[in-house]
């Protein structure tokens, strides 16, 4: 693997696509789930960190020489995850050179460790303004005046500070049901304030987008990803491949298909139909025809499994004068039935 070249996601020539705004597509999080008997590739440098998760024991570190490459998160704690399960994040450097998620599995392969699926996985598009050069810290501000609505109902957070005038620096949109959460910051500062990432701004700079103005960053994590891309005209459903976001023009297309569904705003009206109202034009990306869909593997359900519910309730609200590794058995039970059943 060459270190020497750090080359851009999307060709220039796609990037321009929006006219005199460039807009960067990246990967900012890539945590794969494998299965398998983990054992310590020859090929890098290990450290077990001192250090457990929420749900697992142990954490190995791979590294080479000086740099981190990826994290192996195993040993669940509870007995209702499988027992070979491992997760596997490529490290934040890692990600912004060519290849990512064939490396990641590549890596996590010559550890005995086998593909499963997506755990979490975090698209982004870098910019310094939208079209029309409309200042996404302006953009905020009309959002929350009420300027804009979104096109779909959602929950949300800002972050501002108040000085000599109130500066707007992060959006964060998120619906209760929705495995997509959004945000819209200035990455810029976050770097300022925190830690300064040389090999993200390098990649600006490849790029050519203008480090002298802060860039913003659009993202969507997704903690599922196990949705399809149907194309509205033809019907025609693909699943989502995150063997295939390597390829720079399926990134974008996949980033243009999040933005159409989880970032489109219409201005604000006296109607109530969001299809009567005209549409905010922030990206001057064709339109697309296309839709996402989440597929629902919950199991179906009936009045028997709700009653078994309410019997579990009963029976947790029971042993929480037991023991307590009964009680919390009790619990991963209940958890797991309302998880699979969609209740």
């Amino acid at each position: 693997m060459t270190r020497k070249k750090n080359i851009c996601a999307l060709s220039t020539t796609h990037i321009r696509a929006q006219g005199k705004t460039i807009a960067i597509p990246s990967i900012d999080w890539l945590q794969l789930d494998f299965r398998g008997s983990f054992i310590r590739c020859a090929s890098f440098d290990w450290k077990l960190l001192n250090i457990t998760t929420r749900h697992f024991s142990k954490i190995q570190e791979a590294r080479k020489k000086e740099f981190p490459i990826f994290e192996v998160v195993y040993e669940p704690k509870s007995s209702m995850l499988p027992q070979d399960l491992h997760l596997c994040k490529l490290n934040n450097r890692e990600l912004y050179w060519l290849n990512p998620v064939k490396r990641l599995i590549q890596y996590a392969k010559d550890c005995n460790l086998f593909y499963n699926r997506v755990s979490r996985v975090d698209l982004c598009l870098d910019f310094t303004s939208f079209s029309n050069n409309y200042n996404p810290e302006n953009f905020i501000k009309d959002f929350m005046s009420g300027k804009y609505i979104s096109r779909k109902k959602r929950d949300g957070q800002t972050n501002f500070k108040h000085g000599d005038k109130l500066e707007f620096n992060y959006l964060r949109l998120q619906n209760k049901r929705s495995f997509v959460s959004v945000y819209l910051y200035n990455k810029s500062k976050e770097m300022r304030d925190v830690k300064k990432k040389n090999y993200i701004i390098k990649k600006w700079e490849v790029c050519g987008l203008d480090t002298t103005k802060d860039v913003w960053r659009l993202e969507f994590s997704i903690h599922n990803a196990k949705f399809d891309i149907i194309n509205k005209v033809s019907k025609v459903k693909k699943p989502f491949d995150v063997n295939l976001i390597d390829d720079n023009f399926y990134l974008n297309d996949v980033l243009q298909v999040l933005i159409d569904n989880y970032f489109t705003f219409y201005h604000s009206t006296n109607s109530r139909a969001r299809n009567c109202k005209k549409k905010l034009h922030l990206f001057n990306f064709n339109p697309t025809k296309q839709v996402i869909q989440f597929r629902d593997d919950s199991m179906s359900t009936g009045r028997g499994d709700v009653m078994f519910i309410n019997k579990l309730r009963e029976l947790n609200d029971e042993l929480r004068r037991a023991k307590r590794g009964e009680a919390q058995s009790c619990k991963e039970v209940l958890n797991y039935v309302k998880k699979t059943r969609g209740l």
